[in-house]
């Protein structure tokens, strides 16, 4: 929700806004989630001559953001629109798909997690 489109919160304020060429907002990958399980990351790749610690101020902008006014409805249909493309988008091959089911059935125990995650979106 907070990275992920042209018109989500972060794209806006970090590349729209000439800060950085691209950012991306991430539960921590699935290799790594039982170790750390609650870690979020944002990643900035900074335009050239940017400070880290603007970047960082309107990333925490952003944050403050969502957090003074919540989520829309809109903003929640864009982020599950989001997971549904991601998941389909997994099943396009052979190996997408045994990444997906090994990166379930690793950080969740449950290779079949992603079913049940689009029934609980779906429903």
């Amino acid at each position: 929700m907070l990275a992920s489109g042209h018109s989500s919160p972060l794209h806006g304020r970090i590349v729209l806004d000439g800060l950085g060429t691209h950012v991306s907002a991430n539960v921590m990958e699935a290799e790594m989630m039982l170790v750390s399980p609650a870690l979020f990351l944002v990643d900035v790749a900074l335009q050239q001559g940017v400070p880290a610690e603007r970047a960082e101020q309107a990333v925490l902008g952003v944050l403050g953001d969502l957090h003074a006014r919540g989520i829309s409805p809109d903003d929640l249909e864009r982020a599950l629109n989001q997971i549904r493309l991601i998941a389909y988008a997994g099943l396009r091959s052979n190996m997408s798909l045994a990444r997906q089911v090994g990166g379930f059935s690793v950080a969740c125990g449950d290779a079949r997690f992603g079913e049940r995650l689009l029934r609980a979106i779906e429903g």
